[in-house]
């Protein structure tokens, strides 16, 4: 086969509307397939997903503050006078949504610690 008919071939498969579809389609998401062995049996690859890129938003956002600092599961955000810091829950769920692809509601929830957003994900993301 010469080099037109290849490139010819290559058009008609990309010009399919089925594959166009999948071209926008989001390659990252949260729901594996059912036979995927470690969603219900090891929810701690869960939460090394969760303590991983929370860790990585929080040195990005405040690298003075939590540079140095392991990210462990019990790890919080909050003030020394234990007060609620909405930017870095804001910065937290956005790094969430990207990571799992999910969406969460800013008005109704705030994410506080790498625990509570763990629950979040196994509680509202039964999917898994």
């Amino acid at each position: 086969m010469n080099f037109l008919a290849k490139l010819s071939m290559k058009k008609q498969i990309v010009s399919r509307p089925a594959m166009n579809m999948l071209h926008m389609m989001n390659c990252r998401t949260f729901y594996y397939p059912s036979n995927y062995p470690h969603l219900q049996q090891e929810p701690h690859l869960i939460a090394k997903r969760v303590i991983k890129c929370c860790g990585e938003r929080l040195r990005e956002v405040d690298r003075y503050r939590w540079d140095g600092i392991p990210i462990t599961f019990k790890t919080n955000w909050k003030t020394e006078n234990d007060e609620i810091c909405v930017r870095t829950c804001i910065f937290i769920h956005d790094a969430i949504e990207r990571e799992f692809c999910i969406d969460i509601d800013d008005k109704k929830i705030l994410l506080c610690s790498i625990e509570e957003a763990f629950a979040f994900i196994m509680d509202e993301h039964n999917a898994v």
